[in-house]
């Protein structure tokens, strides 16, 4: 086979032979900016646009702590101010509608609970805020918490009959073994519900007692002579009468329960009956004897408001220009106590008193003056006890003279 001479192939465009050519062409400097430049093809890349955030609201920035921040979160940073003043109105219309919707969607129940509630944990306060202030009248006024007796409680509160601008509400009261029911009668209107009578009205029947006491409240008293009884006024609730009397008057029942009417007459009449205890009887004794020996003082034969008189005795009642009169006591009488319903206490003679009678009289017409004396039994007539906040009051009935004279017995 012939020795072939291979001929040198000519070189491909761009290879050794155009790099040697750009290597020695002259390089442009930084001052040849206004040389063109060859372009160069573009690369296609996928696409990363980015939704604007002003416009749309939805894209977000980068987070320093990795993760994207949402542009809503971005827009509130950049209005703090008018964001938070927006709240704060939004805030603040919420709770004032929360308010007016609760007051105004209480119902008669929620009412009622809500004023025994105040009464019962003594916030007067706002059981008066409830209940409106009261009239003024010649009721004796014991809205006060130290009024209120501390272990009673609410057992039950209940509607009943409620339309729409009427309605009415039961509650049960009670201390220990004592349960009184009421009812509340309730009004609707622009201020929601409201209680027509939020106090009791009570007619208290006290007979001889000068002061009404509930709890720790003490107020001077007049019975109206008609009746008996002193008006007052009181929240609903459980009252104890006379704790100070607690000694010598034994009170059945010894505490006053309130609750409203359940009949349309608001007024509740409520009789404080009382018995003595034995001090008290001793203390009623001691007040009759000291009145015994204020009488054996005065020198008549007459004592007014006294129980013993010789005015109508037969021997000493005739005799003329009677003097030097003295009653000396020998023994008092005792008494015993009986608890009338309008008249308070009443004396009954368990063994009578004796007097001693001395003194010197005319027996007649031209007869020369002597001496006399006398012995004489007496009861209780002419006496009257009363009940009073130091003690006991005892006086003389003006109209009981001649009684006294009739039961005074000398000899």
């Amino acid at each position: 086979m012939a020795d072939t001479d291979p001929t040198p192939e000519a070189p491909a465009s761009g290879d050794a032979t155009s790099d040697t050519a750009a290597a020695d062409s002259p390089q442009p400097t930084p001052s040849d900016d206004a040389s063109p430049k060859a372009e160069e093809p573009a690369t296609p890349e996928a696409e990363t646009t980015q939704p604007e955030t002003a416009a749309t609201g939805t894209a977000g920035t980068a987070s320093s702590l990795g993760g994207t921040v949402p542009a809503w979160w971005t827009w509130v940073g950049r209005h703090r101010k008018p964001v938070l003043l927006v709240a704060g109105v939004l805030v603040v219309g919420l709770v004032a509608t929360l308010v007016a919707v609760s007051v105004f969607t209480r119902g008669p129940r929620d009412v009622v609970q809500s004023y025994l509630d105040a009464i019962r944990a003594g916030d007067t306060e706002e059981a008066l805020r409830i209940a409106g202030e009261p009239e003024e009248d010649n009721r004796l006024s014991f809205l006060s918490g130290d009024a209120l007796a501390e272990d009673w409680s609410v057992d039950k509160v209940v509607e009943r009959h409620v339309t729409d601008t009427t309605a009415e509400v039961d509650v049960t009261i009670s201390a220990g073994e004592t349960t009184q029911q009421g009812r509340f009668r309730l009004a609707h209107g622009e201020d929601g519900w409201t209680i027509e009578a939020p106090f009791v009205e009570v007619d208290l029947l006290v007979r001889d007692l000068d002061v009404v006491e509930l709890g720790g409240v003490r107020q001077a008293a007049t019975p109206d002579p008609a009746t008996a009884t002193v008006p007052v006024r009181l929240f609903p609730g459980v009252y104890d009468l006379y704790p100070s009397f607690a000694d010598r008057l034994a009170f059945e029942p010894s505490r006053l329960v309130a609750v409203p009417s359940e009949s349309r007459d608001p007024a509740v009449r409520f009789t404080a009956g009382y018995t003595l205890t034995d001090a008290g009887a001793d203390a009623a004794q001691r007040a009759i004897d000291a009145h015994v020996d204020e009488c054996a003082t005065q020198r008549v034969l007459g004592p007014p408001g006294c129980p013993f008189d010789a005015e109508e005795n037969r021997g000493v009642g005739r005799m003329a220009e009677v003097s030097d009169v003295a009653w000396t006591i020998v023994n008092h009488p005792e008494a015993h106590f009986v608890v009338r319903d309008t008249t308070g206490l009443d004396l009954v003679v368990r063994e009578p008193g004796t007097v001693r009678l001395t003194g010197t009289g005319v027996p007649e017409e031209g007869a020369a003056r002597t001496d006399f004396a006398l012995t004489c039994e007496f009861g209780l007539d002419n006496m009257a006890v009363s009940v009073r906040e130091d003690g006991f009051d005892v006086a003389g009935v003006l109209d009981g003279r001649y009684s006294s004279a009739l039961s005074t017995l000398c000899f």
